[in-house]
């Protein structure tokens, strides 16, 4: 899950390679928060700025450590907005 809070909020689901997009913002400041059950973001969240276009390319990595052994499984989500 994604969620978008600012001057619009909503909540995506990233699809099976990570994808989102909140289609459809006004101009304005939002920040994503993604959260999943055992899993860790970095950053936690990201701001970001709508003006005049499209902002591509907002990317957190997730971290868990349920991979075998305890070592930490890394994966990444790359968006739209």
């Amino acid at each position: 899950q994604v969620a978008l809070t600012g001057t619009s909020t909503a909540n995506a689901t990233a699809d099976a390679s990570g994808n989102f997009s909140f289609p459809g913002l006004a101009n304005g400041t939002y920040t994503l928060t993604p959260s999943k059950t055992s899993v860790t973001f970095s950053p936690a969240n990201r701001q970001v700025t709508v003006s005049g276009g499209n902002v591509l390319g907002v990317s957190f990595t997730a971290s868990s450590s349920q991979g075998g052994g305890g070592a930490p499984t890394t994966y990444a989500i790359s968006g739209q907005i």
